[in-house]
Parts: C-alpha cells; structure tokens; sequence
C-alpha cells in the first residue's frame, strides 16, 4: 500500500512520468513477416488462410489464359503471313514463267 500513499502523495509527477512514457518513443510495433510464398513454374504454395487448412495453391488463371490467346493469336498470324508470303512467291514464279526474258 506503500505505492498507493506514494502516488497519492506526489500526484503530479507520476502524471508526468506516465505521460513522459506514454510519448516516448520506446514503444515498439511489432508487424509480423509476410508469409512465404513458394512458386514452381506458374503454381505458387501461400500459407493457409484459415484453420484447418494444410496447403493452399494459387494458380493465375488470368495470366494463363492471356498466354494461351496471345499464343494463339501470334500463332495465327504467323501462319498467314508465311501463307501470304508463300501465295506472292508463286504469283511470281507464275508471272516470270508466263512471260520469259
């Protein structure tokens, strides 16, 4: 009870310790580290979200399907540029063939 009538008797300095400790800057936040997250290829390992959980994957549906259309696409356009280019060059093998020097 010694504390109590110490308090009680000085009342405004343990104010200003309390506020002193209050404003300094020794407190310290702790942030917690971000999760591991481990990646084969376009898979990805995160840790569980809830419990009861023991693995969670995470696969970028969006990316892939991108992939896959732009893939398609360039593939496409390579295909008719080789055959607009094959239909020029026997154009002009029938043209030279038509008309000799």
């Amino acid at each position: 009870m010694s504390s109590v009538a110490t308090a009680q008797d000085y009342p405004a300095v343990s104010l200003a310790r309390i506020k002193a400790a209050l404003e300094s800057s020794a407190v310290t936040t702790l942030i917690p580290p971000e999760p591991r997250v481990k990646s084969w290829g376009p898979f990805s390992l995160v840790p569980p979200d809830t419990p009861g959980e023991i693995v969670k994957i995470r696969v970028p549906v969006g990316e892939l399907a991108m992939k896959t259309a732009h893939t398609i696409a360039m593939t496409n356009h390579e295909r008719a540029e080789r055959k607009a280019r094959n239909e020029v060059a026997r154009e002009l093998q029938d043209f030279l063939a038509r008309h000799p020097k």
